[in-house]
């Protein structure tokens, strides 16, 4: 079986809502960024970020729709920020309760620009992936300019 391209990053409303288990958050936002990223994100790092409290802790053992959306948007933001700059993002977003509207706002802009690159040159799978790279560095930027 193949595995096809995810050009797209879903909607906070399209993420469960029930509590997911490490390997279910694992697999999710494996699901979703493996053509945006290099490495995958594993359990240790999921670990790490609730020990350094980027993320806050699981109630037991699992992750709620919110923690998952704030992986994804780590996942995004690691390649251009520092851990402690992300943080304190999401650290603000949750305190104002905004998680979701940012998750929101990102994924528009993000699926919004890569429907550009995918009507451009939909063939190419390696420029569609690289593409992508680029436009989440870049959307990740914007957002983190705006929050300034």
């Amino acid at each position: 079986m193949e595995n096809k391209l995810i050009l797209t990053l879903p909607h906070y409303q399209a993420l469960p809502t029930i509590g997911l288990y490490m390997d279910q958050v694992l697999g999710m936002v494996e699901q979703y960024t493996s053509s945006f990223v290099d490495q995958p994100i594993t359990k240790s790092m999921v670990n790490s970020y609730v020990k350094k409290g980027v993320i806050e802790k699981p109630t037991g053992k699992k992750y709620s729709q919110t923690q998952l959306a704030e992986i994804i948007l780590i996942v995004l933001y690691k390649p251009i920020f520092s851990l402690p700059a992300i943080s304190k993002v999401l650290s603000q977003a949750r305190s104002a309760n905004e998680v979701s509207q940012i998750f929101d706002i990102v994924v528009d802009h993000f699926n919004a620009q890569l429907r550009k690159v995918t009507e451009q040159s939909p063939q190419n799978e390696d420029l569609l992936a690289q593409s992508a790279e680029l436009l989440a560095s870049r959307l990740v930027i914007e957002h983190r300019i705006n929050l300034l």
